[in-house]
């Protein structure tokens, strides 16, 4: 061989050796390219799982608390339907009392919520007519029995009520059942509750 060939086999060789190494840098370097693509893309799979899995726990917190909102929103509902039924139950029950248990019913009432022994009573017409001087009567001996002022009577006046009205000079005092089962309901309801749910 000659120098020039020698040149050019050794220039050759350099020149394949150059484009070896630079190969191999160019397969290195694509190598870490790679790995930081891939670690940032595991990086940003990572974080977006993370968060939807965050998200899917929101939702399921926000929907358990919407369920036991629900759910205690219905127990309430349930009860105050329990609790009406009770006291119209009541009602139901002093509306179809005999005669006898009627009039001694408002008769204790009488008694029982007279200031002095010497008011009206206020029926309606068809108890007045009725029962009127019966519920005078009795409310009288149950106050002369107390050993106290035995002078009710029935009021010329008469309303639209079920129950009645006791009426000292001007002020009347409201003992329908509507006013009484409201005032019972006031003052029990959380009694009836308590009975109702344990």
């Amino acid at each position: 061989m000659n120098g020039i060939d020698k040149i050019l086999q050794k220039i050759s060789a350099e020149a394949d050796l150059e484009c070896r190494n630079i190969a191999d840098e160019a397969v290195i370097k694509c190598d870490e390219i790679l790995s930081a693509y891939e670690a940032k893309a595991k990086l940003v799979y990572d974080e977006t799982l993370e968060s939807g899995k965050r998200e899917i726990e929101q939702n399921q917190i926000r929907e358990l608390c919407s369920a036991r909102m629900q759910a205690k929103d219905d127990v309430l509902k349930l009860k105050q339907n329990l609790v009406q039924s009770a006291f119209d139950n009541a009602k139901n029950q002093i509306l179809n009392l005999s005669s006898d248990e009627y009039i001694d019913f408002l008769a204790n009432l009488a008694a029982k919520a007279s200031s002095d022994g010497n008011d009206e009573i206020i029926l309606s017409s068809k108890d007045a007519q009725t029962i009127g001087k019966q519920v005078v009567n009795k409310a009288n001996s149950i106050l002369e029995s107390k050993k106290m002022k035995a002078n009710l009577r029935l009021s010329d006046e008469c309303k639209d009520i079920t129950g009645m009205i006791l009426k000292h000079d001007n002020v009347e005092v409201n003992c329908t059942i509507d006013a009484l089962l409201q005032q019972a309901r006031v003052d029990m309801e959380s009694k009836v509750s308590e009975m109702i749910f344990g």
